[in-house]
C-alpha cells in the first residue's frame, strides 16, 4: 500500500505514494546510505473525477527523476475541458451524428464516462473494447477511487459492448462510443471509424496524448488513418480534448519546487519539451537538472 515503508536492507527501504495517474500508480521513493531518491513515474498532481492528486508529500528529497511529458506547457481548465467535451458530443448527437470516443482502457475510458453520466447526457453511451475488463479489476479496489460508488453507478448505466452484434446495434441510432485504442493503434475503434469515416455529421474526439508515430497522430495531423492496409480521410470532424493524467510545466514546477532537490533527471518527453523543461528548472528553481540517455550512468549520495 501506500505510506508504508518497507525494509529491504537495514540501510535501504523503499516507499510508495499516490501518484494520481491511474489506479495503483505510484510515486518511489529509495533511501540508501542517508541519501533519498523520488522516481515520479507518471503523475499527476491535481485531482480527477476518476482519482485524487498526487501526494507529494514525501519527506526529504535528495535526487529526483521525474517524467516531463508537458514539460513545455500548462493544461486548461479540466472542468471547462469537460464541458467542451460533453457540449461536443450533444451538438454531434443533435446533429444526427455518432461520437466516437477512443479512448485508454484503464482510467480515461471509464473517467469518460463518469462525465457523461454526471453531465446527465440523455443519449445511448456504449463502451467497447478492453476498458470493460479493466473497469471490472479497477472496481475490486475502491480505496485507490476517489469516489468509486459514482463511478459503479456510471459504469452501469453505459451499455457494454459484448459482440460485433451489439457494434451494429451502437450503429442504429445517434450514441457516444467510447472504444479502445485510445491512439488509434488497434482495437475496435478501427471498426467505428471504417464505418463512419464518410459521415460528416459524426466525429472522432480524441481525448489523450498521441504519441508520435501512432495513428491517432497522423489523424491529428494529416487527417490520415491507416485500417486493414486501407487509407481513409474521414470526413467527419475530429478534435483532441486535452484530459491528461500528466502534470503540465507549472503542476512540476510545483512538485519539485516542494522537494527542493540537489539534482534532477529528466525523463518521459518529447525532446523540444524536455530541454525547454530543464532550462525552465534551472533557471526557475536554480536546481541543477539532466537530460537522461540511454546507456548512460550517473552515481548519486555517497559512495
Amino acid at each position: 500500500g501506500y505510506r508504508t515503508r518497507i525494509d529491504i536492507t537495514d540501510k535501504v527501504s523503499l516507499e510508495f505514494f499516490d501518484a494520481g495517474h491511474i489506479v495503483g500508480s505510484a510515486i518511489t521513493k529509495l533511501t540508501f546510505n542517508n541519501t533519498s531518491l523520488v522516481y515520479t513515474g507518471d503523475f499527476k498532481v491535481v485531482e480527477t473525477r476518476l482519482l485524487n492528486k498526487a501526494d507529494i508529500k514525501v519527506g526529504h528529497v535528495d535526487y529526483v527523476i521525474t517524467e516531463s511529458t508537458y514539460g513545455d506547457s500548462d493544461h486548461p481548465n479540466r472542468y471547462k475541458v469537460e464541458k467542451e467535451f460533453v457540449d461536443a458530443c450533444l451538438q454531434t448527437i443533435e446533429n444526427n451524428g455518432f461520437a466516437i470516443v477512443p479512448a485508454f482502457a484503464v482510467g480515461r475510458s471509464h473517467e469518460l464516462i463518469d462525465i457523461l453520466i454526471e453531465h446527465k447526457v440523455g443519449c445511448p453511451i456504449y463502451l467497447d473494447g478492453m476498458s470493460q475488463k479493466a473497469a471490472n479489476i479497477t472496481l475490486k479496489y475502491p480505496k485507490y477511487l476517489k469516489d468509486a460508488k459514482t463511478l459503479k453507478k456510471a459504469l452501469r448505466k453505459a451499455r457494454w459492448v459484448k459482440n460485433d452484434r451489439d457494434r451494429k446495434r451502437a450503429l442504429e441510432e445517434p450514441s457516444i462510443i467510447v472504444t479502445t485504442a485510445g491512439m488509434c493503434d488497434g482495437g475496435p475503434v478501427l471498426n467505428y471509424i471504417k464505418r463512419l469515416y464518410n459521415d460528416e455529421k459524426s466525429a472522432i474526439f480524441l481525448t489523450g496524448y498521441q504519441v508520435e508515430g501512432t495513428q491517432g497522430r497522423r489523424l491529428l495531423e494529416e487527417g490520415l488513418i491507416t485500417i486493414d492496409g486501407k487509407e481513409y480521410r474521414p470526413k467527419c470532424t475530429i478534435k483532441k480534448f486535452d484530459f491528461s493524467a500528466h502534470p503540465g510545466q507549472s503542476e512540476m514546477l510545483k512538485a519539485l519546487r516542494k522537494w527542493n532537490p540537489k539534482r534532477v533527471f529528466l525523463v518521459h518527453g518529447d525532446p523540444p519539451k524536455i530541454t525547454t523543461f530543464k532550462k525552465k528548472i534551472e533557471e526557475e528553481l536554480g536546481i541543477e537538472a539532466t537530460i537522461m540517455e540511454f546507456g548512460k550512468t550517473f552515481r548519486v549520495g555517497e559512495k
